[in-house]
């Protein structure tokens, strides 16, 4: 399976004009039931805030992580309930691993939309949390520690830097400190334009990993990230614009990092300029 990559300057890559996220559990002090878990637990998907991979994972009653797992991708890391089970000071929680999958919207400044899918149906995770009887209120900040419904703000400090500014611009796309204002505008975020310039040159790319999910579901788009070709034409502080889901948005920004480039010039001399990077992932090239 090919993955094309094209260096490219986009205009008004991306409008997005999103809502906030679903946000936290909402607080409750009444003692737990299997009904109230199970109501909390409902909803299009959960976030499991540690992106730790595995299929069955344990937290103690602090909220922490009892074995070693793996982490894996951020758009990977949604899970569905399908069961849970309250007994004694032990919570269980059945389910499928899904993947998020991220729409453009088809009208300029209409919102984007993210959602969950599965990438298989034998992606199957287990959830226990053992929590203390006597202080069985504490079962649900539990559970706001170990998962979110959907994104929130939570979420953006465990997530990969290259995720954050997007995350912070879908729960709050009105904050004037948005890093990616400047780069969905009409110039795509783009630098090192106008007389005296010379844009960077793409010397040598790399095809991106086509992760197994994404080809499991017969997932594919294109990934939008935002670099810095710095004076010595290697990219830095990178950072995904418009994302695509299914775990490509991290295997995007692992190859554009070994993208090799002449830098950009201002009058000969060497700058640094910004601008975006397209990553086409297209099942086509390999069935």
């Amino acid at each position: 399976m090919r993955a094309l990559c094209r260096w490219v300057i986009l205009p008004g890559v991306l409008a997005v004009s999103m809502a906030g996220g679903q946000g936290a559990f909402a607080q409750q002090s009444s003692v737990p039931t299997q009904q109230s878990i199970e109501a909390r637990l409902e909803g299009p998907f959960l976030m499991l805030r540690g992106m730790y991979g595995g299929d069955k994972l344990t937290f103690d009653a602090q909220g922490r992580l009892k074995q070693l797992a793996g982490v894996i991708p951020f758009s990977l890391s949604a899970v569905r309930v399908e069961r849970v089970k309250l007994s004694g000071g032990k919570l269980e929680i059945e389910g499928r691993r899904e993947g998020l999958e991220f729409a453009a919207p088809e009208v300029r400044g209409e919102p984007m939309t993210v959602s969950a899918a599965p990438w298989s149906q034998n992606d199957r995770i287990e959830v226990t949390i053992k929590f203390d009887q006597h202080h069985a209120q504490d079962l649900y900040p539990l559970l706001d520690k170990i998962f979110s419904r959907g994104l929130d703000d939570a979420v953006v400090p465990g997530a990969p830097d290259y995720w954050q500014p997007w995350l912070r611009h879908w729960l709050h796309p009105d904050d004037p400190a948005d890093r990616l204002r400047a780069v969905i505008a009409e110039d795509g975020g783009a630098s090192c334009r106008g007389d005296g310039f010379t844009p960077p040159r793409l010397l040598n790319s790399v095809e991106p990993d086509f992760s197994d999910a994404a080809r499991m579901a017969r997932y594919e788009g294109v990934v939008v990230v935002h670099m810095t070709v710095d004076e010595s034409g290697r990219p830095q502080r990178i950072f995904i614009v418009r994302p695509l889901g299914m775990g490509l948005d991290d295997d995007a920004v692992n190859a554009v990092r070994q993208y090799e480039f002449n830098p950009g010039t201002k009058d000969g001399e060497p700058v640094a300029c910004e601008s975006n990077v397209e990553v086409s992932f297209r099942l086509g090239e390999m069935y």
